[in-house]
């Protein structure tokens, strides 16, 4: 593991840490307490995984070497996102039946910045390329797009290989949907929103 990718997780960690700690004055079931909880541990299981010892052992051939990175960096960013997305859904289900809306991006346009939501949006789209191997095929159309984020541009190419879901990229995605949770959480007006899962684990 490279000082820059042990300084992002570090970075990750800390921001969670932080984020579990203010959570924790809420009931041990509450969606924000369980929530950051998982995240916390989800990243220091990927810790271990990224580490030269698993990636650098001497019975793994090169190829094995870069595929293994690649789907421990995707894996990443897949779980970290699942649980992102499982905790907004879990409030949606908590408002009345005319406001429930099963897009998260539109529940998120009514509490979050644009720039935010922005971020989200991203974050989907290449957690869907990550389930299509690596390539963009987009559910809706056949064409390329653009998005924006953190003064960056990145081009999704209709069925071309994504090649910037970068470690850094990752972890900086990541820490930006734990930031939308920020947002999300402090306007909660619910005083408990459980979690149906700290009850049944």
């Amino acid at each position: 593991m490279t000082e820059i990718l042990s300084a992002s997780f570090r970075k990750i960690q800390e921001k969670l840490i932080r984020c579990n700690e203010l959570a924790n004055g809420a009931h041990p079931s509450d969606v924000r307490s369980t929530t950051f909880g998982i995240m916390l541990a989800q990243v220091r299981v990927y810790v271990l995984l990224s580490s030269p010892e698993i990636l650098n052992r001497n019975d793994i051939s090169d190829l094995d070497r870069d595929n293994a990175e690649r789907r421990v960096r995707y894996d990443f960013f897949i779980t970290l996102f699942s649980t992102f997305e499982s905790a907004i859904k879990i409030i949606i289900r908590t408002l009345p039946k005319n406001e429930q809306n099963s897009k998260i991006h539109k529940y998120l346009e009514k509490c979050v910045t644009p720039e935010s939501n922005k971020g989200f949006l991203l974050a989907k789209e290449l957690r869907n390329c990550i389930h299509n191997n690596g390539f963009y095929f987009p559910n809706v159309s056949k064409e390329d797009s653009v998005f924006y984020f953190n003064g960056n541009t990145y081009n999704l190419l209709y069925g071309k290989a994504v090649d910037f879901l970068t470690w850094e990229l990752s972890i900086n995605l990541i820490i930006h949907l734990i930031e939308v949770l920020e947002q999300v959480f402090a306007q909660l007006s619910t005083k408990i929103v459980e979690d149906p899962i700290a009850n049944n684990s």
